[in-house]
């Protein structure tokens, strides 16, 4: 709540502990999403997408934990 209280209009969350290395990943690629034009729900999705597609980081413990919160 408090940054949304600082005037945050999204926050993106882990709802539980993740793998720092897969973390890293998706932030990337949650950025560079971002830089491309895509609102946070569709960089965040496109995110989780790529890590999907590797057998590495396929299983949900490494992308499903993120989710977007606010508008």
């Amino acid at each position: 709540r408090g940054f949304f209280y600082a005037g945050a209009r999204n926050v993106i969350v882990s709802l539980w502990k993740v793998i720092d290395r897969h973390t890293t990943n998706l932030m990337i690629d949650f950025y560079q999403n971002l830089r491309k034009g895509k609102d946070y729900a569709a960089a965040l999705r496109s995110a989780k997408l790529h890590l999907i597609k590797s057998e590495f980081t396929a299983h949900p413990k490494s992308w499903s934990s993120f989710v977007l919160i606010g508008r």
